[in-house]
């Protein structure tokens, strides 16, 4: 925990997330929001970090035990490795085994430490709000943009097959989703769209700040299922979720535990376009 000043932060009175201590901190994505968030928390790398994962596909995923993971899981894999060019620049051409290769390390670490059951793990869901594009419609920039409901439902999937097939008892799944209904109506174009003109957000750091103003409040409700949502009200100030999730994870208590060789920001292995290896 830092030392950071979110005031408007309110925990469960009881049987709070925010009063346990976890090993391990595993994003469920939406998308990079999450890694970048818990980039400097993270002790090791696992599967979703930086990735595109619709929440429709996690049930599946887990219940395969990362079977095929890379590149037939239906996660939209964001970041690959790439053959060099005869320059030794990055080249358009997918390494697919490299790739596969990293991915099935990083599945494995995660299958493993869950079938163990001996470290407490926090898995990590936001809900993306794509701010350029309508929320209603059939938009595929808007690919996170399901019901609350329905989200939950995904992650009981989740949670009952880590429950009843993994075994595992020492896990908790936070999800962060935003109050979005004080926003401002934006001029959408004919296609629904809207310019970073017309929506430019502020630099990161500023966004933090800003962030850091925002209500957030923990919910009861599914604790018999390990999942702790964590509603967001931004009023009308529009940030990205690494922001409100860097408030958030203010409030996490994550242990010294190492399991595993320390990840990118220790002990850099750098490829291409931001992977970590380890």
């Amino acid at each position: 925990m830092s030392d950071w000043i979110v005031p408007n932060f309110y925990k469960a009175p009881e049987n709070s997330l925010f009063d346990k201590e976890f090993d391990y901190y595993v994003s469920l994505g939406h998308r990079c929001c999450v890694g970048q968030a818990l980039n400097y928390m993270r002790k090791s790398s696992f599967p979703f970090d930086w990735q595109i994962t619709d929440i429709n596909v996690l049930p599946d995923i887990f219940k395969n035990e990362f079977s095929n993971f890379y590149p037939d899981s239906g996660v939209d894999f964001a970041h690959v490795i790439y053959y060099p060019d005869e320059n030794g620049n990055e080249s358009n051409r997918i390494n697919h085994e490299e790739t596969n290769k990293i991915y099935s390390r990083r599945s494995n670490r995660l299958v493993k430490l869950l079938k163990e059951n001996e470290r407490r793990l926090l898995l990590y869901r936001h809900k993306y709000v794509w701010y350029w594009s309508k929320a209603e419609g059939n938009n595929d920039r808007q690919r996170d943009m399901n019901p609350i409901e329905y989200d939950i439902e995904k992650l009981i999937e989740v949670s009952d097959i880590l429950k009843n097939q993994y075994n595992n008892d020492k896990f908790d799944i936070i999800y962060v989703y935003q109050d979005i209904c004080e926003f401002e109506q934006l001029p959408y174009d004919l296609n629904g769209d809207v310019s970073y003109d017309d929506l430019e957000l502020p630099d990161g750091q500023t966004q933090i700040e800003q962030a850091k103003k925002f209500t957030y409040v923990e919910q009861l409700g599914f604790k018999h299922h390990n999942i702790t949502p964590v509603i967001v009200k931004p009023g009308k100030v529009r940030v990205e979720g690494n922001a409100m999730c860097s408030c958030i994870n203010n409030f996490l208590n994550l242990t010294d535990l190492q399991d595993f060789e320390l990840p990118y920001g220790f002990e850099k292995k750098v490829l291409s376009r931001n992977i970590d290896i380890e």
